[in-house]
């Protein structure tokens, strides 16, 4: 909601006029995933979640359906397998392109060093963004 004052208001347009610049991003895996696959990328947790759950029972997987699924046409707090079913129904490259844009970046400076083979590259993540991007270097990738 709004501040009722006029410096509040104006405050808040300055601040979302704001470009931001996401500092170090990882890339995006840009294909159909299945629901375990999906579940295993949002947490970074090593283990399963416990019997009788799954991770959108976490935080994390009730902030995902919060704000995520009205970006792809789904009310907030859907349930875990219409969210699954919504990002399979689109195109790959539009689920990316919702998420990027909502994001409201103006720069994306993208770490390649995890899972480069999988991942998009820097420039499809700036497409995608409609932002700029800069390219994290993992030196121990260097030395390798």
């Amino acid at each position: 909601m709004r501040p009722s004052t006029d410096l509040g208001a104006a405050a808040l347009d300055i601040i979302e006029s704001v470009a931001l610049t996401d500092h170090h991003c990882h890339g995006v895996i840009e294909r159909p995933l299945v629901r375990a696959e999906f579940e295993d990328l949002i947490t970074e947790s090593d283990r399963p979640a416990p019997a009788g759950c799954s991770v959108f029972d976490s935080q994390l997987g009730l902030a995902v359906r919060r704000h995520c699924a009205p970006v792809l046409g789904r009310p907030a707090f859907a349930d875990a397998d219409s969210y699954v079913a919504r990002r399979a129904e689109l195109d790959p490259a539009e689920v990316t392109r919702r998420f990027l844009r909502a994001g409201g970046f103006g720069r994306l400076v993208v770490e390649t060093g995890f899972r480069a083979d999988v991942i998009l590259p820097p420039a499809a993540m700036g497409e995608r963004a409609g932002a700029a991007v800069s390219e994290v270097v993992r030196l121990e990738k260097i030395a390798e």
